[in-house]
C-alpha cells in the first residue's frame, strides 16, 4: 500500500498508464487489473488529504516453497508500483493471503459434497462457498444469487456449472492443474523420508527472527530463534494431513506445501485447512 498521486511518462505504455489512472480516479470505486504474468490489480483508498495506491494482489508464488526459493514478493510490487507511480511515497503497509483456486478456475458454489445427506434436502448450513481464484467480488455476488436460490428452493441455470460436486472437464489447463497439485503432495510427504524435506543450517547459527526445518532424530522439527536468541521448537508435521511445513523467510511463518496450511513462528495455526497449532516440543 503506497501513498501517492499520479505518474507521469513519455512512451506509449506510460501513456495508456496516464490514461487508465485518469479513469481510476474518476471512478474511485473500481478494482483494475492487468492480464499480464505475473499479474497486478489496484485501487485508490481516498484520505482526507491524500490518496493512497493500493497494490491489492501480484507476485504469487506457491506455500510451502523451499527456503532458499523464496523472493521477496513486498519488494517485487514496491517496485513494481514506483515505475509506474513515480511519485509514490513510503510503504504504510503489506500483507500477504492466499488464493484458491480449483482445477478450471471456477468457483464451487452450492451443497458441501462432504456434508451429510438430510433425507435429500439441502440445509442451510451444508452450503459453501469457495474456490473463486482470486475474484471473490464477482464470485461473491454469484454466490449470494445462487445460494439465496437453493435455500428458496429455486432453479437456478448456474447450479450446474458451480456445483462443488461437479466433474472437471479435461483440458490441458485441468490436467496440468491437477498433476501440480499431486506433485505439492508428492514433495510434502517424500520430505517424511530421513533429511528430505530439511534446511541445510545449524539451529544454533541462526539469525534472531530466522527459523527453519531440521531433522531431530527420527522426526521433524521446526525451529524458531526469537529476537532474544531464545529458540522455541515444534514438530514440523502439519496436523492436518501430515506433511511437512517450510519456514518462509519473507512472512516468518512455517507454511504447509500440501494445502497451505499457515503457522506463526510460535507455531499457532493462523490458516487453514489445518485446526489445531504445531506440536510444542520441550
Amino acid at each position: 500500500m503506497f501513498e501517492t498521486t499520479a505518474g507521469t511518462g513519455t512512451n506509449w505504455e506510460r501513456a495508456v498508464l496516464r490514461l487508465l489512472i485518469y479513469i481510476v480516479l474518476l471512478n474511485r470505486k473500481s478494482l483494475w487489473w492487468d492480464t499480464a504474468t505475473p499479474y497486478h490489480n489496484v485501487r485508490i483508498e481516498e484520505k482526507e488529504d491524500h490518496d493512497v495506491l493500493v497494490v491489492a494482489a501480484g507476485e504469487n508464488h506457491d506455500s510451502g516453497k523451499k527456503f532458499e526459493e523464496y523472493q521477496d514478493a513486498y519488494k517485487k510490487l514496491e517496485q513494481w508500483a514506483k515505475e509506474r507511480w513515480t511519485s509514490a511515497g513510503e510503504v504504510l503497509c503489506k500483507w500477504t493471503g492466499q488464493i484458491y483456486r480449483p482445477v478450471g478456475f471456477v468457483p464451487l458454489i452450492g451443497p458441501d459434497p462432504l456434508a451429510g445427506n438430510t433425507e435429500g434436502l439441502v440445509a442451510w448450513d451444508q452450503l459453501i462457498v469457495t474456490g473463486d481464484s482470486g475474484q471473490g467480488i464477482t464470485s461473491g455476488t454469484i454466490a449470494g444469487i445462487l445460494i439465496t436460490d437453493m435455500i428458496l428452493k429455486k432453479d437456478n441455470p448456474w447450479a450446474a456449472i458451480y456445483s462443488p460436486k461437479r466433474r472437471a472437464t479435461s483440458t490441458k489447463e485441468t490436467v496440468t492443474g491437477t498433476g501440480e497439485r499431486v506433485w505439492n503432495t508428492i514433495e510434502g510427504i517424500k520430505d517424511l523420508l530421513p533429511f528430505a524435506g530439511t534446511d541445510n543450517v545449524d539451529i544454533e547459527d541462526l539469525a534472531p527472527c530466522g527459523g527453519c526445518v531440521v531433522q531431530s532424530g527420527v522426526s521433524k522439527m521446526a525451529v524458531y530463534k526469537d529476537e532474544k536468541g531464545c529458540l522455541h521448537k515444534f514438530s514440523a508435521i502439519c496436523p492436518h494431513l501430515g506433511c511437512v511445513v517450510k519456514w518462509n523467510p519473507i512472512d516468518g511463518v512455517f507454511n504447509c506445501p500440501c494445502h497451505g496450511s499457515i503457522f506463526d513462528h510460535h507455531g499457532t495455526v493462523v490458516n487453514g485447512p489445518a485446526l489445531v497449532d504445531l506440536s510444542r516440543i520441550d
